[in-house]
Order: structure tokens, then C-alpha cells, then sequence
């Protein structure tokens, strides 16, 4: 936004005096007043829109989780096999999970998702942390 100093200039340059230079000054800092409105306006719809395309996103990320849960759950139903009550060592520390990445993952939902697949892994809670601490990054 110009001036005062420089719209007087301007206005002055242009022959404007008294009451006409006062309407040309307050004219032209509604005008750049607007401008910039509009422009933080904008700007703010393109966050919303990328925030929601982020939040689409996580959805879509958290339903194929939970029907890759359910597909195990099916899995584990149909075999009928008993679960050792301690688990393997290596599964443990291998999840079936993608790296937390603080740039696109919302911590609470990846916490939440990591929860469930460690609750239909049977995987004692105290050695979670250790699955945990390999998908962290940073």
C-alpha cells in the first residue's frame, strides 16, 4: 500500500487540491485496503481447500487401514490357528505399517491406526514401543 505521503505526490501531480486530493488519497487506500482483502480472502480459500484435500486424504488412508484390519481379522477367523501368547521377536519389530512423516501425518490418527494393529496383532503392550520407535522419523 502506498503512502500518504506518496498518494499526496501523486495526487498533487495530477493537479488534485483540498477536499479532492483528500477524496483521491482516501479513495486509493480503500482501493489498495480491498485489494489486499480480497487477496488474504483468496489465500485462505486455497488453505481450506488444501486442508481439505489433506483431511480426504487421512480419510482415505484410514479406511484402507481399517479394511486391511478387517481383511486380517477374516484371515486370522478362517485359520483357526492359535496365537502364541508371546509374540515373534522379528514381527515385532517389522509392522505392516507405512513411516510416520510429521509433514502429512496427523500424530493422534497414526497413534489411533498403529493402536488397532497392534491390538489384532495381539502384541503385548509392553513391546509396542518397540514397534513404535522404527516407524518414527525426524
Amino acid at each position: 500500500m502506498e503512502s500518504i505521503k506518496e498518494l499526496m505526490k501523486i495526487g498533487k501531480e495530477m493537479g488534485l487540491t483540498g477536499k479532492d486530493l483528500q477524496d483521491f488519497i482516501s479513495a486509493e487506500r480503500d482501493r489498495a485496503e480491498k485489494k489486499e482483502k480480497e487477496e488474504r480472502d483468496r489465500a485462505k480459500e486455497e488453505q481450506e481447500h488444501l486442508d481439505r484435500l489433506e483431511k480426504d486424504r487421512l480419510d482415505r488412508e484410514e479406511r484402507a487401514e481399517r479394511r486391511e484390519l478387517e481383511k486380517l481379522q477374516v484371515e486370522a477367523v478362517k485359520s483357526n490357528t492359535a496365537t502364541p501368547s508371546k509374540p515373534d521377536v522379528n514381527t515385532m519389530l517389522q509392522p505392516r505399517m507405512p513411516l510416520l512423516m510429521e509433514s502429512r501425518d496427523q500424530l493422534d490418527s497414526y497413534l489411533a491406526r498403529f493402536e488397532m494393529q497392534a491390538k489384532v496383532n495381539k502384541w503385548l503392550e509392553e513391546q509396542w514401543f518397540m514397534c513404535l520407535s522404527n516407524l518414527l522419523t525426524g
